[in-house]
């Protein structure tokens, strides 16, 4: 499939193009390409995340900054507000604004990134395919698992862990 043309990408696939006077060398990793003039690409400084912590061995509050990997952003990024905790089997909602997390916990939060980033959503509000993006404290340690979504969206819950 090296070097075909196709009429449409999916997500996952691996896409090429040329862009008259723009030479290769121009391009650096993490460069974001859109239609300027019908729908731009926008930095997003922050956005509301459903977070499931993974692994992490004490407690996570508002403020607790992280290394979030989200797509070809890798970006210091700090919980703002944790808006509320949520049962990540149904999405159900077990408590409003949370003081704290543990291991095995999901929160609807608000995470504010430490420069613009541009993380896609679906017209729902909720990640493409893929979309599901690590993260880790600011000493390495792997942290948690946040689906991306836009600041206005209700974040839909995923169902049951596949």
């Amino acid at each position: 499939m090296h070097h075909e043309a196709s009429s449409e990408a999916l997500p996952g696939d691996n896409v090429g193009f040329n862009a008259k006077n723009i030479s290769v060398k121009n391009v650096c990793h993490g460069n974001v390409a859109g239609d300027r003039k019908n729908d731009p690409s926008v930095g997003a400084t922050s956005f509301t995340a459903q977070v499931i912590i993974l692994h992490y061995p004490g407690q996570i509050s508002a403020g607790y900054a992280a290394i979030l990997d989200c797509q070809t952003v890798h970006i210091a990024c700090n919980f703002a507000e944790l808006r509320g905790k949520i049962d990540h089997h149904s999405c159900k909602k077990l408590e409003d604004g949370p003081t704290f997390l543990k291991l095995g916990e999901a929160v609807v939060t608000e995470i504010v990134s430490g420069k613009p980033s541009i993380i896609d959503t679906t017209e729902d509000g909720g990640s493409p395919p893929g979309g599901t993006s690590e993260s880790s404290s600011s000493s390495s340690l792997p942290g948690s698992s946040a689906t991306h979504q836009s600041p206005s969206s209700a974040v839909p819950c995923p169902g049951p862990p596949r």
